[in-house]
């Protein structure tokens, strides 16, 4: 005879073990007990997840339903998330089938209104698969296999079974209840598995469990658990159940324990002995390494364990003390391979969420070559948007570069699958985000990743189990919007797709191996005795409470028509229930794990951690291993390992100089610009590691947003405006608004999208205002003071001494008297510009006015433009009238030859540097060193050093500068 062990918790595993391996003892939840018995009856299992399927077919039967019924219950949803509301209402309509309510016949006159409309709708579906042109096929969900099911169990066809119930059959779920009762009318064994024993000795544990076991019979026989009453369903179905033998408890709920005497526990003193044990840790890590080591240390202590969540801490750690491991699965919606999913929605819609689309391009799985995805990640981090300069630029590179040396070194690469990939995914039309797409769009999408997985070469086989899941749910996505009758299709729909057939793909890293410690990963699963058991994360992992989908007086109408629905009331007692399972069934010691943080995030207690507070008090400390405080814990009868204090080893200071053997290997760049130019000259190790060694910093790129991101589109608006074939006399301050109004979309698409997205409505518009006063603004100065003509982004070449100088200005401004002026636009900063000019260090500004003037004859002046105060910053006014000036009584050409000068002093002082082989790191920490050091220096020939820390610096742990 088959024998069943039936129980919500027996998914997997279950405690204790099988003494034996019976080959016809099988442990089942609701769901797997209802697919063994189907097999019986030929009916066809359930190899795949099918839900979204029956949740698209009953929204296009509440659409229907709703066309014709427009002030139907559920009208306010479903206008606002269909998919949604469907799901929620076939849940409902589930539920009383399951619990054996006819919805297939008519309401009766009295019947609530939300019932009422559940029976309208479940005959609608009747006659909607009666018909034979129907094209779609209602899907089967677990209500309508349980129907199937007992409907077809008159014909006895399944052998004689042995179903031991470990649950109490009042905390049962409706249909559970049903099934149990029909195979008892079978004629199989259906037996109630044995309640836990009452504690048997005087220890701390037995303590706890004969408090707990107190407080229930004190609780039942105030009312507080419900008792069974004559008139409930099934309830000659308990009374015939019992009168045949069968196990069943005296409260049907909770056990009841007369033999136990709580006052020998309480009136004794708090015994000292080693029966509960709670590890307490900062974090679960610790914890785990400290177990792993114990049961390392002491290889004949074998304790059952308890996981309600799978986790692979203590397993790892397991595995890397030599122990065997325990075979934890993982479960995680956070693989790679995964992300993909829910991602790739984004290429359809306009203007484009940049957030997941750089997510998509830095993912290590995707559709898309890795190595093109990641030079277009970084092209987006500077230039936030589609089709930037900088994002053709990388894909010229990849594709005219780099991918003939890919294929050329690799054959099973193929440059062709590579470039499909990105027009694919990036010359493809994009439909308004508030509009609708073609259905066969969306599925184009989806497709092409079931195809992509298909031809995965073997470089990529770290992930096949991730890959076939991502595939098996993109098949599903295809299968859902084959199984919508819509056309197009809005974003919300597509979002709602993804997430109806997104789950968490499963996977196990190392298969359950010999001599492991038998384990179960739900509290319900602990159905027998163990001696020992350790209760990893003894943390709040449950939902706290359950609310009703029923109203009062649709329970009281399902009562009164013999229908009994698991209330939230049951749901709760069955969880209380449940998180006890563990402790009454441990008989010797057992171990709780209680970290304070999991994975980085905080946690709570579990629930029965309260009860020990209230139990002990102050002295559950003495029963308490605090890992953090590393005391030695006096209860223990073994030794226990401790965690040793490693010293800290900071890291060595910042020196002043750092000695470079073999300087001429140093690599010597051609030209120089202005920017690199300031590195080299105040903190040359800022030039020595990218240019001369080639040390590049690696970064996962990010989108930069704020200030940079405002001052390169605003750049990037003065560069158009000055483009266009127009005098400035003939702007008007209205068509220049209207011109930036009517540029915005494509410039901020482009390099901008952020600000396109929904909620960045006030930044755009308040970025646009002052991009529009910084134009009209910088117009004015240019047309009143004689500028007759300008151009933007002008490339300037020339030699300054030993110095080969490229570089290119913002903005070149000519007057008819042959006098050019050289401005260099700048967002924000109006202090930091303003004591460059104040200290005569404008490095910038004096070569791009040294180099223009080598160029040409007549006289060049510079000066510093801010966008966002619409205010211009110079010398002298020359440029513009209205210009702040700073040290206006110096002559800016004398001014110009000394920096030039100082500077190439400077630089040649820092290449005999080089060629000395000595490299200076200017920091805070080394301030004093190089002033002792350079104390006979000359410094009125050189430019001023900074004291501060070089700014946005990439090498700071190369030069000691991490703490």
């Amino acid at each position: 005879m088959p024998t069943i062990y039936f129980g919500m918790g027996f998914t997997e595993r279950r405690l204790p073990l099988p003494s034996e391996p019976f080959l016809d003892e099988h442990s089942f939840d609701g769901l797997s007990f209802l697919a063994f018995l189907e097999g019986y009856y030929g009916f066809l299992p359930e190899t795949e997840r099918q839900e979204f399927l029956r949740i698209e077919k009953f929204r296009q039967l509440l659409r229907d339903d709703h066309e014709r019924n427009p002030n139907a219950f559920y009208r306010a949803s479903f206008l606002a998330d269909p998919l949604a509301t469907a799901e929620h209402v076939l849940g409902m309509r589930d539920e009383l089938i399951a619990a054996g309510y006819p919805l297939h016949q008519q309401s009766s006159p009295d019947c609530p209104e939300r019932i009422s409309c559940l029976h309208r709708l479940e005959n609608q579906l009747l006659l909607s698969e009666a018909k034979p042109d129907n094209g779609s096929v209602w899907t089967l969900g677990a209500a309508d296999r349980l129907r199937r099911l007992l409907a077809a169990l008159e014909a006895g066809k399944h052998p004689a079974l042995w179903v031991r119930v470990h649950e109490p059959f009042q905390l049962l779920d409706p249909g559970s209840k049903r099934l149990l009762k029909a195979l008892h009318n079978c004629g199989d064994f259906v037996q109630y598995m044995p309640s836990p024993p009452p504690p048997t000795t005087q220890s701390i544990l037995g303590r706890w469990q004969a408090e707990t076991l107190h407080a229930w019979n004190r609780d039942r026989e105030a009312g507080e658990f419900p008792q069974a009453a004559a008139a409930r369903p099934h309830h000659s179905f308990i009374e015939r159940w019992v009168d045949e033998g069968q196990v069943l408890p005296k409260s049907w709920t909770f056990e009841d324990y007369p033999n136990v005497d709580i006052s020998r526990y309480r009136d004794s003193k708090l015994p000292t002995d080693d029966s509960l044990i709670i590890i307490k840790s900062f974090r679960e890590t610790h914890i785990a390494a400290f177990l792993a080591r114990l049961l390392q240390v002491h290889p004949d202590w074998k304790p059952a364990l308890l996981m309600a969540k799978k986790r692979q801490t203590f397993d790892l750690a397991m595995r890397m003390e030599g122990l065997p491991s325990m075979g934890v699965p993982s479960t995680s919606l956070a693989r790679p391979s995964l992300q993909v999913l829910k991602l790739i929605p984004t290429f359809l819609w306009e203007p484009v969420n940049l957030r997941k689309l750089h997510e998509f391009l830095k993912l290590t799985v995707k559709p898309l070559d890795r190595r093109l995805g990641y030079r277009l990640a970084s092209a987006m981090s500077d230039n936030p948007g589609l089709f930037s300069e900088s994002w053709f630029t990388a894909s010229r590179q990849f594709f005219e570069e780099e991918l003939p040396r890919l294929v050329a070194k690799d054959k099973r690469i193929s440059a062709e699958t590579i470039e499909d990939q990105y027009n694919f995914w990036f010359r493809r039309a994009r439909y308004p985000i508030d509009g609708r797409a073609p259905k066969s769009e969306v599925r184009k999408l989806f497709v092409f990743v079931v195809n992509w997985v298909q031809s995965r070469t073997e470089e990529d086989k770290d992930d096949v189990l991730g890959l076939q899941t991502l595939s098996a749910q993109a098949k599903r996505a295809v299968e859902l919007i084959d199984q919508m009758d819509e056309t197009e299709l809005n974003s919300l729909q597509v979002d709602r797709i993804v997430r109806t057939v997104y789950e968490a793909a499963p996977a196990k890293f190392q298969e359950e191996q010999q001599n492991s410690l038998p384990a179960a990963f739900h509290p319900a699963a602990v159905c027998g005795e163990v001696p020992e058991l350790i209760w990893w994360d003894f943390v709040q992992e449950e939902p706290d409470y359950f609310f009703s989908s029923w109203l009062s007086n649709e329970l009281d109408y399902l009562g009164e028509n013999g229908i009994e629905l698991l209330s939230p009331e049951a749901k709760n007692q069955r969880q209380i229930w449940s998180r006890t399972r563990p402790l009454l069934f441990t008989r010797e010691r057992m171990v709780l794990c209680f970290p304070q943080q999991i994975a980085g995030n905080e946690v709570s207690a579990h629930p029965l951690y309260g009860e020990l507070e209230a139990i002990f008090g102050e002295q559950l400390d003495d029963m308490t291993i605090d890992l953090d405080a590393d005391v030695e814990p006096a209860f223990l009868d073994w030794s226990s390992p401790s965690f040793s204090e490693l010293g800290l080893r900071p890291l060595a200071s910042p020196k002043p100089f750092v000695k470079i053997a073999g300087p001429e290997r140093i690599r010597q760049r051609e030209q120089e610009s202005p920017t690199s130019l300031e590195r080299f000259i105040y903190h040359p190790h800022q030039w020595v590691f990218p240019y001369g060694l080639l040390i590049k910093a690696s970064r996962q790129p990010e989108l930069r947003l704020g200030t940079r991101l405002r001052g390169l589109l605003a750049h990037r608006f003065m560069e158009r405006i000055f483009a266009e074939d127009k005098p400035l006399e003939d702007w008007t301050k209205a068509e220049l608004n209207q011109w930036i109004a009517r540029k915005e979309p494509d410039i901020l698409s482009r390099e901008g999208g952020m600000l396109l997205e929904y909620g960045y409505e006030p930044d755009r518009v308040q970025f646009r205002r002052q991009v529009q006063r910084a134009a009209w603004a910088l117009i004015c100065s240019l047309r009143d003071n004689g500028w007759a003509s300008v151009q933007s982004e002008i490339d300037l070449e020339g030699q300054i001494g030993d110095l080969v100088i490229k570089s290119r200005a913002d903005l070149l401004a000519q007057a008819e008297d042959g006098s050019q002026a050289i401005l260099d636009l700048k967002w924000r900063g109006k202090t930091r510009y303003r004591n460059l000019l104040r200290n005569r260090e404008e490095i910038q500004l004096s070569l791009y006015a040294q180099l223009l003037e080598q160029a040409s004859n007549g006289p060049v002046f510079s000066g510093y433009f801010l966008l966002s105060e619409a205010q211009a910053l110079a010398r002298t006014s020359h440029i513009f009238s209205d210009a702040e000036l700073v040290d206006p009584d110096a002559d800016p050409r004398q001014v110009r030859s000394e920096i030039l000068e100082k500077l190439q002093h400077t630089y040649a002082w820092r290449k005999q540097q080089m060629t000395d082989g000595l490299l200076e790191i200017r920091c805070n920490q080394t301030l004093a060193e190089l002033e002792d050091a350079y104390r006979d220096m000359d410094y009125e020939q050189m430019l001023e050093m900074k004291e501060a820390n070089a700014p946005f610096d990439d090498y700071r742990a190369l030069i000691g500068l991490v703490d």
